[in-house]
């Protein structure tokens, strides 16, 4: 069983994985706090933490190298929709690089984060995780949903198991390449970063094609018939008007 640590408030889980990371706590020790009041996501923004939704961070030990770490955060948000679908039918899908998404709107994000190198290889990650179960806070020019309005009759205390598991499952998955490799092959079914994307990378925006998942975790994208990989560029979806 994880070693789960659980707190009313807290300024972000994922900083206090860290901080527990460099005390040495073993892999898999969870922090799952009621409200943040400091939570963020990818580029520093700020993840609105209201309670009744869920937020925790779980400290990855791995021998993954640090230029595979995108596999993590696709991992678990795949890891992460399949779960939520299977325990409470409904239709999760993921955007790349880390969002889980219902009907369209932002459910919640997984942010994936360092620590020291060693020969490329990080000490540990730590595996950040908001799910927006009873409220959908607003976020800047993103749609959101939570599950409560999809009818999910569920709290917190219900989906931290699924959480943890599908970041376990992640950790597992990246680091075996026939499992990754399987992960990859599924992917496009059931990802909003397939066909028509608008990428935008510092100050330049360009439309192209989701095309699938490379080997590192990076989006494969087609323009002008030319492929190329993207990292982590803003990646904005197309939907039908």
């Amino acid at each position: 069983e994880p070693h789960i640590v659980r707190l009313p408030s807290v300024g972000s889980t994922s900083t206090e994985v860290m901080r527990l990371a460099r005390e040495g706590a073993p892999s898999g020790t969870v922090v799952w706090a009621d409200t943040q009041t400091e939570g963020r996501g990818r580029r520093e923004r700020l993840w609105s933490s209201p309670p009744g939704n869920l937020y925790l961070s779980v400290l990855v030990r791995s021998e993954l190298p640090l230029a595979l770490s995108g596999r993590l955060s696709v991992g678990a948000a795949v890891f992460l929709a399949r779960l939520i679908n299977s325990e409470y039918g409904v239709d999760i899908r993921t955007k790349w690089p880390n969002d889980v998404r219902l009907g369209g709107g932002k459910l919640g994000g997984i942010l994936v984060e360092a620590g020291p190198l060693r020969e490329g290889t990080p000490e540990w990650y730590v595996v950040g995780c908001g799910l927006n179960v009873a409220t959908a806070p607003e976020e800047l020019g993103i749609p959101t949903a939570s599950l409560a309005q999809a009818g999910v009759q569920a709290t917190p205390d219900d989906l931290v198991g699924p959480v943890v598991q599908a970041i376990r499952e992640a950790s597992r998955t990246a680091s075996d390449e026939s499992a990754w490799g399987e992960l990859r092959a599924s992917w496009p079914e059931t990802d909003d970063a397939v066909g028509p994307v608008t990428v935008t990378c510092g100050d330049k925006t360009y439309q192209a094609d989701g095309i699938g998942l490379d080997t590192d975790g990076s989006l494969i994208i087609e323009r002008e018939g030319a492929r190329w990989t993207i990292q982590s560029a803003e990646v904005s979806i197309i939907t039908d008007p």
